[in-house]
């Protein structure tokens, strides 16, 4: 599939209830991410530290 070609109306991540109990909404999209087939972004769960 050429996702090139692709329009995505949604330029902001749409937001996914996936019925869970603590009501944690899930994006159609990893973090930095364009579209929803991206890469995204690379982080860490500490952001302070820099990454070479």
């Amino acid at each position: 599939m050429d996702t090139k070609n692709i329009n995505y109306p949604h330029t902001k991540p749409i937001l996914v209830d996936l019925g869970l109990p603590s009501g944690t909404l899930w994006a159609d999209r990893n973090v930095g991410a364009d579209t929803p087939e991206g890469y995204g972004d690379y982080s860490t769960e500490d952001n302070k530290k820099e990454t070479s």
